[in-house]
């Protein structure tokens, strides 16, 4: 493959996982992870394994960011294992809708888990809602945040310290 070509398509790659950030169904560190080793395979003298095993252990914190801030943020604003159940469901429900869809649809999921199943009164309900809209929006920021950490090693590693 061409070296324009490999340089286009891990640029394209990167690219998008950065979006994937803010934009449902599109993966964001893991696929920088990929365009990385895709990089390695084709043009090896610009990247080193370092970089390589960096960007494994932060596709992996990534992935436990996502997570761990929903929860965090569900259940610093009250939520029960209820409310965390229906904030997951109602993301998922929601990842279709565009950046905003997967809050809302946490917000609204925890909230009718809690008022529905944990028998909360409905302002309690709202509260661990908000909380777990709130916790999907920062670990948005969290993620973007260590896309563009990865992509600016990547770029150190091929053009400083090469």
């Amino acid at each position: 493959m061409p070296p324009a070509a490999v340089w286009l398509l891990t640029a394209a790659l990167m690219l998008a996982a950065l979006a994937g950030t803010f934009v449902p169904w599109v993966p964001d560190a893991p696929l920088i992870l990929a365009a990385a080793v895709f990089h390695k395979l084709f043009l090896p003298a610009y990247l080193s394994y370092w970089t390589l095993a960096l960007f494994a252990v932060l596709a992996v914190g990534s992935v436990l960011l996502d997570a761990v801030c929903t929860v965090v943020g569900a259940r610093r604003y009250g939520a029960s294992g209820w409310g965390l159940l229906g904030a997951g469901l109602g993301a998922l429900a929601g990842l279709g809708l565009g950046f905003f869809g997967a809050p809302i649809g946490a917000l609204l999921g925890a909230a009718a888990a809690e008022a529905l199943f944990a028998r909360r009164p409905l302002a309690d309900a709202l509260r661990a809602g908000v909380g777990s809209g709130l916790g999907l929006l920062a670990s948005s920021l969290g993620r973007f945040v260590i896309c563009c950490s990865m992509i600016a090693v990547f770029l150190l590693d091929c053009f400083v310290f090469r």
